[in-house]
């Protein structure tokens, strides 16, 4: 028996979305389209994996696979110290043929099997079902960031940046502050119509300002960070920019509600040693770091090398343990909420935006570290 599913459900999504789209665009403030294509992720089981495969062959050999249109990737993710295996595709199309293979693949299975083997096919194809089922319902989609001019259109909030200008939908006008009109704003969020930006995140673009976010045992961020203080202190104090340092921690997928870092426990301490001089000794900030990168010696010692005081240092190691908690909640919220930064040591922010290669900003032309390198987790 063949099954006739691609032509039809292919041309009547198409359809769908063509409609979709193009009742969004309003020529008089969207010079192109640009829609975001969500992912669809889900996480199997080896047994789930393995009827997986064996369905989706059968189901491709017997009702071939729509013109080159099934295109997923499965992959093994180390997530901390699980294994995971990890199906995406950008189309949610397939994921409705996944189903239908799946069923009518287990069926064909029981038909031969003992009554508890059949027991087992029969769940293991039901949480699979229902596992794309999920994912159809809940696509992924990888936060923005647009920077522009924000301005009142017949009373409503857009954003004019160089390529498009944007409708802001989330952005109540009464929660437009007035000195933000006419302004650069920075803006964090989806696009998911033409013209339309749901905001998640607004705040000004911050002048001559560097942020960045790094994890303290990250090889690349101590180098960069070597290489931008020394840049900094050979500047005349009133010309120098901004520069703040922030930390990335990892939540745990076996406990939610915990973070860890790449290198482990070790790295979430000297994380939060940094987070309070940074914030309770920040005339020690810098040196500290200029210190910890060329050494390995325990955090106290280093401390103290940079003139830290012995109460000083007894204080570090009560907060690092009392306030644990709230400081990497706070640290991680900013990192996630305001950048959506959850991965990659070290990654920059200048003046409210991402930038791939500081050397490229004339301030920190010529650095000497190894730009584009980084320490992080694929799977974040």
């Amino acid at each position: 028996m063949r099954i006739t599913i691609f032509p039809t459900i292919f041309s009547i999504v198409y359809c769908v979305l063509i409609l979709e789209i193009s009742g969004a665009i309003t020529q008089d403030t969207i010079p192109f389209a640009e829609v975001q294509i969500p992912t669809y992720r889900v996480s199997l089981a080896d047994n789930e994996m393995d009827l997986f495969l064996i369905a989706t062959r059968a189901g491709i050999q017997r009702d071939g696979d729509g013109g080159g249109r099934v295109k997923f990737e499965t992959n093994l993710v180390k997530h901390h110290d699980q294994v995971m295996n990890v199906v995406s595709t950008k189309d949610r199309v397939v994921l409705d043929a996944l189903r239908v293979w799946v069923s009518v693949h287990a069926k064909d299975l029981q038909a031969n099997l003992s009554p508890n083997d059949s027991l087992d096919v029969r769940e293991t194809a039901g949480s699979l079902i229902e596992k794309f089922g999920a994912a159809a319902s809940n696509p992924i989609y990888q936060k923005l960031q647009r920077v522009g001019t924000l301005e009142l259109r017949n009373g409503q909030p857009v954003l004019k940046s160089k390529a498009a200008t944007y409708s802001l939908r989330g952005l109540a006008t009464d929660s437009v502050k007035s000195g933000w009109i006419g302004n650069e704003m920075v803006v964090i969020g989806l696009i998911r119509e033409v013209g339309v930006f749901d905001v998640i995140r607004i705040f000004e673009k911050p002048a001559n300002a560097l942020e960045v976010f790094v994890i303290s045992q990250c090889p690349y961020a101590k180098q960069a960070e070597l290489a931008i203080i020394s840049r900094l202190n050979s500047m005349p104090r009133e010309s120098r920019p901004d520069l703040a340092v922030r930390y990335i921690f990892y939540k745990r997928a076996d406990l939610p509600n915990k973070f860890t870092c790449l290198h482990g426990e070790e790295e979430v301490l000297e994380n939060l040693v940094q987070i309070v001089i940074r914030d309770r000794y920040p005339d020690y900030f810098h040196e500290y770091l200029l210190a910890r990168a060329v050494t390995k010696e325990a955090w106290p010692a280093v401390a103290e090398a940079v003139g830290i005081g012995t109460g000083e240092i007894d204080e570090i190691q009560a907060r690092i343990g009392s306030d644990r908690r709230i400081l990497i909640e706070t640290e991680y919220d900013y990192a996630t909420t305001k950048y959506a930064i959850y991965d990659g040591s070290p990654t920059f922010v200048w003046e409210g935006q991402k930038v791939d290669d500081i050397t490229g900003i004339e301030l920190f032309a010529g650095l000497e570290f190894e730009p584009g390198e980084r320490c992080g987790s694929t799977d974040q």
